[in-house]
């Protein structure tokens, strides 16, 4: 039987204009994942372990952000959308689970300016 789990968060981001400066900023921390010229850019965590928790790897992220330089947070201030999007692996037990989002961690997502997308995969049935 599988399990559902949390997976990651992918950080998505749009702008009018390149973020390139924002990325090269953001420097190993990341893993880029997608960067088109237009402004849009998809990042993950670059990191060994797995986090335990939604609140662990937004916590991750908030650090990042909160050390870019001062160039880089002015870009990150004017994009568009910064959206932390939350991927879980649907899985047939247990019957239904529960992911939490602390006060705490929602306060840190407001002072960053960032939204919450939530993406669920469907399960993987053997045939």
């Amino acid at each position: 039987m599988s399990m559902t789990r949390f997976l990651n968060i992918d950080l998505d981001l749009r702008s009018k204009s390149n973020l390139k400066e924002l990325l090269e900023a953001f420097g190993s921390t990341v893993i880029i994942l997608n960067h088109e010229e237009e402004g849009c850019a998809s990042i993950e965590i670059a990191t060994d372990k797995h986090p335990v928790s939604i609140d662990e790897a937004i916590l991750d992220y908030y650090n990042i952000i909160n050390s870019l330089p001062t160039k880089a947070r002015t870009i990150w201030n004017k994009c568009d959308v910064r959206s932390m999007n939350i991927g879980v692996q649907a899985g047939t037990n247990p019957y239904s689970k529960n992911f939490t989002l602390s006060k705490h961690t929602i306060s840190l997502l407001s002072s960053i300016n960032a939204e919450v997308v939530i993406s669920i995969y469907a399960d993987k049935k053997c045939e």
